[in-house]
C-alpha cells in the first residue's frame, strides 16, 4: 500500500473521529460510512464518552429539611446528560442532588454513604438549576461538581 493510500485512510479516519466526537453526529452520518474507511481493521474498541460543554462546581451548607440552589440556572437541550459527582458530610445524611426543571419539578438522584456519582438525562429544552435537598434533621455540607 502506497504512502498516498495510507495518508488518505488516516485522514478519513481522523476526520470521521473529529466529526463524531466534536459534533456528536449520529453513527449513520454519510461522512462516516464504511466506504470512507475501508480496509481498516478494528483491533481495539474504546467506549465513546460524551464531551461536556460546561461544569458547575459547588461547596455549600444546606440546612435541615430544605432545598438549596447550588448555582445559577443554565440552558440544556432535550437529551443532554448531566453527571453529578459530590461528597457530603455527615455521611449518614439523607441527601438528593438534582435539577429543577423549567416545569418547576425537582429531578434528583440520592446519595449513599456520603457520596453521589450519577447522571440525569434531560427530556426537554429549557433553563435548569442544580439543587440539593437535605432530608436530614441536621445541616449538611456538600462539595462537588456537575458536568453537562
Amino acid at each position: 500500500m502506497g504512502f498516498k493510500a495510507v495518508a488518505r485512510r488516516m485522514l478519513a479516519g481522523a476526520l470521521c473521529y473529529l466529526a463524531v466526537s466534536g459534533s456528536m453526529l449520529a453513527a449513520n452520518t454519510p461522512f462516516c460510512t464504511a466506504e470512507n474507511v475501508s480496509e481498516i481493521h478494528i483491533t481495539k474498541q474504546i467506549p465513546f464518552t460524551a464531551v461536556s460543554r460546561a461544569s458547575e462546581s459547588f461547596n455549600i451548607k444546606v440546612s435541615k429539611n430544605t432545598v438549596a440552589a447550588a448555582g445559577s440556572a443554565f440552558s440544556l437541550e432535550a437529551g443532554d446528560h448531566v453527571t453529578i459527582n459530590a461528597v457530603y458530610s455527615p455521611a449518614a445524611a439523607d441527601v438528593e442532588i438534582g435539577l429543577i426543571a423549567p416545569d418547576g419539578l425537582f429531578y434528583s438522584v440520592r446519595g449513599v454513604n456520603g457520596s453521589i456519582k450519577k447522571g440525569i438525562i434531560v427530556n426537554e429544552h429549557g433553563s435548569y438549576t442544580l439543587a440539593i435537598r437535605n432530608n436530614s434533621s441536621s445541616t449538611v455540607t456538600i462539595t462537588g461538581f456537575a458536568t453537562y
